[in-house]
């Protein structure tokens, strides 16, 4: 869907950690990869290039932190103006709404064009893979509530599982009525 992983998510993300408390690199990193995984809009890999983007743009500041006992770490601090930025743009972010653009839709658009069979069987599979993808994010939900978790963070599967269970819907209509050959062909 358009707007999933776009910069101003990539800020929201980053922003919103270093506003709860300041941060290693490592331990956003940690976060992202252990509890952030089926929401986070970022790769470790490109987490250092995204905290150096923001650390120019003045809205964080690192400082080093220096023990005997390890090499030199790099803290993260989000400033005052990091903190108005994350807040505009996560109303921005919840407000922005864009309309999707699903590839499959330009499928539909040459089912003629295509052979109806093999369309068929593609239809079928991606089915199969949005049920196996709406049954992990049941199992995260459960996860999360054995947890403990906070209820805000529920919302995360919930919405997962709605828009799956809409789509798994609209494919399964979609199949009955080609094997009804109920389009103009």
């Amino acid at each position: 869907m358009a707007g999933l992983y776009t910069t101003m998510s990539k800020e929201v993300l980053l922003l919103g950690l270093l506003k709860k408390k300041p941060m290693y690199g490592y331990e956003i990193k940690q976060l992202v990869d252990e509890e952030l995984v089926h929401v986070a809009p970022i790769t470790s890999g490109s987490l250092y290039h995204n905290l150096k983007t923001l650390e120019k743009r003045g809205l964080v500041t690192k400082s080093a932190l220096k023990d005997t006992a390890h090499p030199e770490k790099q803290i993260y601090h989000i400033t005052d103006e990091g903190a108005s930025t994350f807040d505009s743009l996560l109303q921005e972010n919840i407000t922005n709404f864009e309309r999707p653009h699903l590839a499959l839709d330009i499928s539909f658009y040459f089912l003629r064009e295509s052979d109806r069979g093999s369309f068929l069987a593609q239809i079928r599979e991606l089915l199969v893979r949005l049920r196996e993808y709406h049954a992990e994010a049941e199992r995260f939900r459960e996860e999360l509530i054995s947890r403990g978790v906070p209820e805000n963070f529920l919302f995360i599967p919930e919405h997962y599982l709605a828009h799956s269970a809409a789509e798994i819907k609209f494919l399964e209509g979609i199949i009955a009525r080609l094997e009804a050959g109920k389009d103009a062909a």
